[in-house]
């Protein structure tokens, strides 16, 4: 084992607490865009290494490779969701469109922090109107309200603008937000909301859509000043093609997504699709939040039998509430001691009076009270 480590670089264990937040943000987003009419779909871990490649359009220099033991063909583990969105589509048996899905799973990169990232994403497909831009967003807005997260800012950029300024002032110009007189205005960023952005010598048909859009944010109720347009912003994703977003907050990015129209054209089809996708471990730090641990107590049964522990455990399981029981034999002090150790605040002793602890008959007690 290299260097004495335990794990790898690039991957990290999630403690019951990281847990139950995750598990929080997950059911949150599942729920709104459940309620937007998304469905869930699954997909495998393990793909063949040519789907990855050749809808994106680079070497998986920096994914993870496997060889398959029986024909010896190359797999990868899962880079990136939308390949397999793709996939999923165009070989589908049920291609009613619009269709709205979303989807949860590690992604695997060695060219990030974490090697091993967990994300949800979302997609639009067979929607090529403005409206479904401003969906993803709306949707993207929902699930943070519900998570609580307050401070952010959604910077919406779009890729005929980004592509006019590095025609006009070169790609490391614009990329790397060098200085000039003349680009200073396009390396702002703008409320939505206002009137400055309108002014600025950018394509026309970029206008209308952000017009397009601020009408439908107000429909939703949700034009709000932190919705800014930059003409610089860059896209996360090679293959956006029109309106694209990035979600910023105090631990990084929580969220992008955008319109990927000409992707499906890789492959003989044509046709529009807008995503949007979460960076949960991003969110684990800013989401305030907290799961409310599920009602749990620790049984110390110190008779021989432990027939009552057994009993009441069981009861206790068919009322929904978790019962761990003390099995190990010590001394009951030292189990109750144990018991505080793992955090739990209710602790039942059956056949000892233990300070700080209670009694069967107390505790149901107190449940029927």
């Amino acid at each position: 084992m290299a260097e004495n480590r335990l794990l790898p670089y690039g991957v990290k264990d999630y403690y019951p607490s990281e847990v139950r937040k995750l598990n929080l943000i997950l059911s949150g987003a599942e729920k709104e865009l459940t309620l937007w009419g998304y469905e869930e779909i699954k997909f495998p871990t393990l793909e063949y290494k040519e789907l990855f490649e050749t809808t994106l359009g680079e070497n998986l220099k920096n994914g993870f490779l496997l060889k398959e033991c029986e024909k010896g063909e190359i797999l990868a583990l899962r880079y990136d969701f939308t390949p397999q969105i793709l996939r999923f589509v165009l070989h589908s048996k049920e291609r009613v469109f619009p269709l709205r899905v979303y989807y949860k799973g590690e992604t695997f990169r060695a060219n990030r922090e974490l090697w091993e990232e967990i994300e949800l994403g979302f997609e639009l497909v067979g929607a090529q109107t403005v409206e479904a831009d401003a969906e993803v967003l709306a949707i993207v807005k929902g699930i943070l309200k519900r998570l609580e997260v307050k401070d952010y800012t959604l910077v919406v950029g779009h890729r005929v603008a980004y592509e006019s300024l590095v025609e006009r002032f070169g790609k490391p110009a614009v990329d790397k937000k060098q200085f000039s007189p003349t680009l200073k205005v396009f390396l702002k960023t703008y409320p939505l909301t206002g009137e400055e952005w309108q002014n600025l010598s950018i394509p026309q048909s970029v206008k209308e859509e952000l017009s397009a859009l601020l009408e439908l944010l107000k429909t939703y109720q949700i034009a709000e000043e932190n919705i800014l347009f930059s003409p610089s912003l860059k896209p996360e994703r090679e293959y956006y093609s029109g309106l694209y977003f990035k979600v910023i907050g105090k631990s990084g990015t929580l969220a992008v997504g955008g319109r990927y129209n000409k992707l499906f054209e890789r492959f003989g089809e044509s046709l529009p699709a807008v995503g949007g996708g979460l960076k949960i471990n991003n969110l684990l730090e800013v989401v305030p939040k907290q799961a409310t641990p599920p009602k749990r107590v620790y049984i110390i049964d110190t008779t021989p039998s432990k027939g009552e522990g057994w009993k009441l455990a069981k009861l206790l399981r068919e009322r929904g509430i978790i019962a761990e029981r003390d099995i190990v034999t010590r001394d009951p002090h030292q189990s109750v001691k144990v018991a505080r150790e793992k955090g739990y605040e209710e602790i039942i002793v059956i056949g000892e009076k233990i300070e700080g602890t209670v009694s069967a008959e107390e505790y149901l007690k107190m449940l029927e009270g």
